[in-house]
């Protein structure tokens, strides 16, 4: 009530009478209170932003963990191939070198 008082001797000062200072003074407080947030309001934003954002980042972990999982499994796969094609090629590598010395014993070089 005391901003009140102090803005209503303001616009006096200014040179308007008391009782149109007054009802200056009560459009203006309540102009400001009726836009500005308390305390509360911005606490409740708050807690409802922090809620959001923790659901939100709950997701995205879901997401990054399932992410995680099928990345592994890929990579699983992946060494499992190079295991596969390294025995095959080391086979086909063995059967290579057979052919050629037999080829060797089959045909002599003079």
């Amino acid at each position: 009530m005391s901003d009140r008082l102090a803005l209503v001797d303001a616009i006096e000062d200014a040179g308007i009478e008391h009782g149109k200072a007054v009802k200056i003074a009560s459009v203006i407080f309540d102009a400001i209170y009726q836009n500005v947030a308390t305390r509360g309001d911005v606490q409740a934003s708050e807690a409802s932003l922090r809620s959001e954002m923790h659901g939100g980042f709950g997701a995205m972990e879901g997401r990054f963990a399932r992410q995680d999982v099928a990345i592994e499994r890929l990579r699983s796969t992946a060494r499992e191939l190079e295991s596969r094609i390294t025995l095959r090629l080391g086979g086909i590598i063995a059967a290579a070198v057979a052919i050629i010395v037999a080829a060797q014993h089959l045909w002599p070089v003079h």
